[in-house]
Order: structure tokens, then sequence, then C-alpha cells
């Protein structure tokens, strides 16, 4: 959420800009990093400033703990997580087959969604105190939310570009070479596909030696 609302005022920015938001988010990420290694410790054991009282508070229950059980519990949040995220995915499509909501309209949905069900879950757990049944299913209904907001902002930019995301996931805005076949046949029957790949790789030959000539 810092990132995402200090992002946008940094690119406004005229003596920063947008390359500014890797190095200022990335420096505040490596800083964490530094406290996370420095004051967190594996166990109680191992805390060198914990005193005697506070290492027998954490440690008293450990021996009464059921491991077993405790392990069925912890996995059924990720299950749920996973069926809203199938679910969601079926009905939204279903939704857009029938043409009774835009996709504009769908994503907004599927985020308030899973934002919502995602709070009232964690205020669930919250509310829940000791009662450890309670707090399972409050945990397990905010991750099957989560799963329900994936149909929403996650997918977006298949939404906008499906023929470009492979870019996204590969980190490259480079016009890859298969984009096109072998040959392709324009309206007065001239073979064209060989042609863009030949201008394409030219393109990004003299980009190459602009920016050596550059630096």
């Amino acid at each position: 959420m810092f990132a995402a609302a200090v992002s946008g005022f940094i690119c406004d920015t005229p003596e920063l800009g947008w390359p500014a938001v890797f190095y200022v988010i990335g420096g505040i990420g490596v800083f964490q990093a530094i406290l996370v290694i420095a004051l967190l410790h594996e166990t109680p054991q191992e805390h060198p400033k914990i005193s005697l009282d506070e290492l027998l508070y954490l440690t008293d229950d450990e021996k009464k703990s059921a491991s077993n059980k405790n392990g069925v519990w912890s996995c059924v949040p990720f299950i749920l997580k996973a069926s809203g995220e199938w679910s969601s995915s079926a009905i939204s499509n279903w939704f857009l087959m029938k043409k009774y909501l835009s996709v504009d309209a769908l994503r907004k949905y599927c985020n308030s969604f899973g934002c919502i069900g995602y709070s009232a879950g964690l205020l669930g757990v919250y509310f829940s105190g000791c009662n450890r049944h309670i707090t399972a299913i409050t945990a397990a209904m905010a991750l099957f939310f989560t799963g329900v907001g994936s149909a929403g902002s996650m997918i977006v930019c298949l939404d906008m570009a499906p023929r470009f995301s492979v870019f996204a996931v590969f980190g490259s805005a480079n016009v890859q070479p298969w984009n096109f076949v072998e040959e392709e046949v324009d309206k007065n029957m001239n073979t064209v596909g060989t042609d863009k790949k030949k201008e394409i790789s030219t393109k990004e030959e003299e980009e190459k030696e602009e920016i050596s000539i550059e630096t």
C-alpha cells in the first residue's frame, strides 16, 4: 500500500521521475531486510536480550501443542484460497459469456468482494480471542476471498493486451520473432512476415548502436 501510494508522487517529481521508484522502494526493502536480520531470531532461546520470565511465558505451552491437528487446520485456509480462485474464475467467465456485466465492472466487483471479505476475515481473527476453531474459520474465510480477488486486478493485463501480456511475463518489451508466422500474406498476395522480422531486427540493432554511442 505504501509503495503504490508513494510511487505516483515520485513519478510526478521532475527531479526524480519514474526510475527513482525502483531505487526508493528497493532501498526501503533493503533497509527492512537489515532490520529483520539484526532484530529477529529463529527461536526465543536464541534471542540475546530476552528475560527468563518472557522465555518461560513463550515456551510454556510448547509441549501441549498438537502438531498433527495444527497441520490439518493450517492447510484448510490455502485449500479454500485455491477454491476461491477456481470458483471466481469460472463465475466471472460465465458472466462475461452471458454479457451480464462488462469486463471493467466485473474486475471491480471481484476486487471489492476480495478486499471486503479479506478484511472481514482478519477482523474475525482479531475478535475470536482464544477460540482456535473460530480463528481457523475466519482465517480460512480471509484467504478464500483473496482467491476471489484474483479474478480482479491480477488478470487486467490479459484484458488490456492479451497478445502483449507475455512481455510482462518475460520482462522484455521487444517484439519476439515468434510473434509472426513464417509467411504472412497481405491483400495483394505479398509475403510480409519475413519483411517484418527484418525490420524489427534492424531497428533493434540501430537502437543498440545509438545506446553504445551515447555511453
